[in-house]
C-alpha cells in the first residue's frame, strides 16, 4: 500500500489484552485504528492468524463493502501508542505465570500491526434495544445475507456475535440490493466487523446453528448461569411448561431463552431467581418462528421479506 497517506491516530475507544483502539482517519477519512503486538515470526509468515485476516480483507472483504468492514490500510511499525488493558506484571489472578510470560514475550519484540477500518456509525448491540421492528427485521436479512456469502466462498466468520455488526446510518427511505431482492434499510446499512477468527473452510456452506442461536439471544434476554446445562435442562424436562417450548426451538439453551421468554412466573421459580429481566424486542410470534427455523433459513427469510414487503 502506498506509504503516502495522511494517517492520524486519535483518542482511545478501548484497550485490549496485547493491542489499542483508536479514533482517526486515513486521508481525512474516519477510520478505527487497532494497534495490536504481533510476534516477528507471524509479521513475516504469510500462514500466521495475523495473516489470514488481512488476507481475507484483501481477498474477499474489501471485494464486497456492501456487506463487509473495509481495511483501508496496514503496515508493521512500533508499538509506541499501544496502552495494554492489563499492566503485565501486575496481571489477573487467574493468570498462569506460563500465560504471563508468553504475552511478555510478545510485548518485549516491539513489532505491531497498524491496521485501519472504515469506521461503523453503530454497532449493533448497543442499539439494539432502541430498534423498531423494522429496523430488525431488515437487519437480519442484511446480516444473514453477508454470512451466506462468506458460506458461499468457504468461510467462517468464526466471532459471529451482535458486538461484530455494525452499521453505517442511510436515508430511511433507502434500499439495499440482497441477491434478487432489494430490501428497505430502515436507516441502517449494516456489516460484519472484526475478521480476526475468520478462516477458509471447505465445509464452510454449513450454516452455523450457533448464529440462529446468538439472533434469538440477543432479540430476547437470556439470563446466563454458571449451572451446568445438562442439569438446568432436566429441571425444565420436569415441569409441564417444557412441553411447549420443546417443539419451538433446538438446543438446550435455546429452548432456555423460550421458557424464560414466555413462562417467567415459573422460569422464576424453577431456577430460584428474584426476577427475570424480560426485554423482547420481537413479538413472540416472531421468536417462535425464527426460534422454530433458524434465523438464516430460507423460510424465516421469506417471513422476514414480506413483513418487509421487499421489491
Amino acid at each position: 500500500m502506498p506509504q503516502t497517506l495522511k494517517n492520524r491516530i486519535g483518542k482511545i475507544i478501548s484497550k485490549r489484552i496485547l493491542s489499542t483502539v483508536f479514533d482517526g482517519s486515513v486521508n481525512r477519512k474516519k477510520c478505527v485504528w487497532k494497534i495490536e503486538h504481533v510476534t516477528k515470526k507471524d509479521s513475516e509468515n504469510k500462514e500466521s492468524a495475523i495473516w489470514k485476516e488481512l488476507n481475507f480483507s484483501i481477498e474477499f472483504g474489501n471485494k464486497h463493502p456492501e456487506h463487509f468492514m473495509q481495511l483501508l490500510y496496514h503496515h508493521f511499525n512500533d508499538c509506541s501508542k499501544v496502552r495494554l488493558m492489563f499492566d503485565l506484571d501486575h496481571p489477573p489472578a487467574l493468570w498462569s505465570d506460563q500465560l504471563v510470560q508468553e504475552y511478555k514475550d510478545v510485548v518485549a519484540e516491539n513489532i505491531c500491526l497498524h491496521k485501519a477500518y472504515n469506521k461503523m456509525d453503530v454497532i449493533l448491540g448497543n442499539v439494539l434495544p432502541k430498534l423498531e421492528q423494522n429496523q430488525i427485521y431488515s437487519m437480519i436479512l442484511q446480516t444473514t445475507y453477508a454470512l451466506d456469502l462468506l458460506h458461499k466462498h468457504n468461510y467462517v466468520h468464526g466471532d459471529f456475535h451482535f458486538g461484530n455488526v455494525g452499521a453505517m446510518k442511510v436515508p430511511m427511505n433507502s434500499f439495499k440490493k440482497l441477491g434478487i431482492y432489494s430490501v428497505p434499510t430502515h436507516g441502517y446499512d449494516w456489516k460484519l466487523i472484526d475478521f480476526g477468527f475468520t478462516v477458509k473452510n471447505e465445509n464452510a456452506d454449513e450454516k452455523s446453528e450457533g448464529s440462529d442461536l446468538t439472533f434469538i439471544q440477543n432479540l430476547s434476554t437470556l439470563i446466563q448461569s454458571d449451572d451446568d446445562r445438562d442439569i438446568r435442562e432436566a429441571k425444565m424436562k420436569s415441569v409441564h411448561e417444557y412441553n411447549v417450548v420443546k417443539h419451538i426451538a433446538k438446543g438446550s439453551e435455546l429452548k432456555e431463552c423460550m421458557f424464560m421468554l414466555f413462562f417467567p412466573d415459573a422460569y422464576q421459580k424453577l431456577f430460584h431467581i428474584d426476577t427475570v429481566q424480560q426485554r423482547n424486542t420481537l413479538p413472540p410470534s416472531d421468536l417462535i418462528f425464527l426460534a422454530h427455523y433458524g434465523a438464516g433459513s430460507e423460510e424465516a427469510k421469506r417471513y422476514l421479506r414480506d413483513k418487509l414487503s421487499c421489491q
